[in-house]
């Protein structure tokens, strides 16, 4: 990271703006702009951590209007769970931020976290906080790996395959809106199991590229006929295909079940080819 480069200059200034304020303890880099080893190029966000005292969060988070001092914000998305909250935002001028507000207690409950903001390295750019000082140099180093638990996929498995079973029907009788709907549904679970897949192999939820892992949902892309009736079975298809693939590497008593589904879709191909030549 150049002396001159955008995510420095973005670092300086939220640092000045940030350590002027008394509610924020404390600012951490994290990220590909924390360490040497993978280093930021121009379409790399900045990743940061903000201690606050723990009366002052509401005003860090949800809230972002504070962000226009530094930037105008442009979207952002926000999450949070119970020991710290994430906004991700990016700005009218092209920066992206992702910001992760820590309330300075939270920081003292560290064995209860399933996942670790401060992991692949970690530079303080101020601290006025000896909680936030102690965590640095202990247990930030000791923290649980991300939690990659199988929860997720399992409540996916039903209703991935109700999804199939519907949108061959709604073919069947020309409801090509949801059968869209449904189809591209199958498509978007394909891309989280092959998410998941990359975080469980990686052991993070990191990354500034993508990975040979990929292709095997972007076949769906090579698949794509259209958004024809044949064009949605096909994807119906094709999306079986591939999640029966990612869910059994990823779920170890998996079970494929696309069989009743590809039957289903070829009678409804059948339904269409008699209605067409009747």
């Amino acid at each position: 990271m150049t002396a001159d480069s955008p995510q420095r200059i973005a670092i300086a200034e939220l640092t000045t703006l940030l350590q002027a304020d008394e509610a924020a303890r404390g600012l951490v880099l994290i990220g590909s702009c924390a360490h040497s080893g993978e280093p930021p190029d121009v379409w790399s966000d900045v990743d940061l951590v903000l201690v606050v005292e723990d009366d002052a969060l509401p005003k860090f988070f949800p809230p972002t209007g504070w962000l226009t001092r530094f930037r105008e914000p442009y979207a952002c998305s926000l999450s949070q769970n119970e020991f710290f909250c994430t906004a991700r935002v990016f700005f009218a001028d092209h920066h992206q931020v992702d910001l992760v507000v820590v309330p300075e207690s939270a920081l003292q409950r560290v064995d209860e976290w399933d996942s670790n903001p401060f992991g692949h390295g970690a530079r303080c750019l101020f601290s006025r906080s000896s909680v936030l000082d102690r965590f640095l140099v202990g247990p930030a180093a000791h923290l649980r790996p991300r939690d990659l638990s199988t929860r997720q996929p399992n409540t996916m498995v039903e209703e991935f395959w109700f999804k199939g079973m519907l949108a061959a029907k709604q073919v069947a009788r020309g409801d090509l809106l949801v059968a869209v709907h449904l189809a591209l549904d199958m498509m978007r679970d394909c891309c989280v199991l092959g998410m998941m897949l990359r975080d469980r192999h990686k052991r993070t939820d990191h990354h500034s590229h993508g990975s040979p892992g990929d292709r095997r949902v972007t076949r769906l892309l090579e698949t794509h006929r259209g958004l024809s009736s044949e064009g949605i079975l096909e994807i119906v298809v094709q999306s079986a295909i591939a999640f029966d693939s990612l869910a059994s590497e990823l779920l170890p008593k998996y079970q494929e079940r696309r069989g009743p589904l590809i039957s289903r879709v070829e009678h409804v191909r059948e339904s269409l080819r008699d209605c067409r030549s009747a």
